[in-house]
């Protein structure tokens, strides 16, 4: 998993050549990227049917639901069917809509359209938003330390460059000195070895 992914929460069962995911909390567009990842390692051809248990969903938004759906595409060209098990009502209701054809539902029947799970009320449904915003500040501030993090090592990297400088330029006027100290020996010497020829 990469970038912002949140990891998913699950469990994986193997009964004989069925595999069984069941996936429990929220699935939303931060999780989506680990779901992605988690069905299409599950319909790799290992086992020829894996099945999606739902019942601990609390929440699974719509672009989640195409993630399910075109898992179960790719398994069906690998040989491998992908069904959910246990979805709500207003889940199986969801999918029909986004994708009548697919068999990721199996037999299961149309919703009842005035069934409503408890995980649907509109206080679950602001319970969950509050989460969302909650995750969203927590992820605003973790960015935000990490871009003062990157400032404050810019503002390092600039300082340990005009040290650096200092230095170098430093050294650079020793060795002149140097050079002018060794020239006036030089000259000196060589004045005296005139005199003493004089003598």
């Amino acid at each position: 998993m990469t970038g912002d992914a949140v990891p998913l929460h699950f469990t994986v069962e193997i009964d004989g050549n069925h595999m069984i995911l069941a996936l429990n909390g929220e699935i939303d567009l931060l999780s989506r990227p680990s779901l992605a990842e988690l069905l299409n390692g599950a319909v790799d051809g290992t086992h020829p049917f894996v099945d999606v248990d739902l019942a601990e969903v609390s929440f699974i938004n719509a672009t989640s639901l195409r993630v399910l759906s075109q898992a179960c595409r790719r398994g069906a060209r690998r040989g491998v069917t992908l069904t959910v098990r246990r979805p709500s009502p207003y889940l199986v209701s969801l999918l029909r809509r986004l994708d009548s054809t697919t068999p990721l539902l199996g037999g299961h029947p149309p919703a009842v359209p005035s069934q409503v799970t408890p995980s649907d009320t509109p206080e679950a449904r602001g319970r969950r938003a509050d989460e969302r915003d909650r995750r969203a500040d927590e992820r605003e501030r973790q960015v935000g330390e990490r871009e003062e993090h990157a400032r404050d090592l810019q503002l390092l990297n600039e300082e340990r460059g005009r040290l650096l400088d200092e230095r170098q330029r430093s050294v650079r006027h020793h060795e002149q000195w140097e050079d002018i100290r060794e020239d006036i020996a030089n000259e000196r010497e060589s004045k005296l070895d005139q005199r003493e020829r004089d003598c």
